[in-house]
């Protein structure tokens, strides 16, 4: 099989060309646990498409307002402000 240059990262393409010296180490076989129920996949774009914790950055707006000294943080009713 030969090696081609081509990269993919998500949406962006772009050139690698493989090593010029093949791979001269020894190989080993690996053992493979195999999960039925998938729990072991995960996606590639795993880490963008988790959800926010809503209440933390809530918090996290309510403090920003706080240190900019916006004239309505204390009456918007937020996290820990009464």
């Amino acid at each position: 099989m030969q090696q081609c240059p081509l990269v993919r990262d998500g949406r962006v393409t772009s050139q690698d060309p493989p090593p010029e010296s093949g791979y001269s180490g020894v190989f080993q076989s690996l053992v493979e646990e195999v999960r039925a129920d998938g729990s072991d996949l995960r996606r590639a774009d795993e880490a963008k498409s988790e959800m926010p914790n809503s209440a933390q950055q809530g918090q996290e707006v309510f403090d920003l307002f706080d240190q900019i000294g916006w004239p309505l943080s204390n009456s918007t009713g937020g996290p820990g402000h009464s």
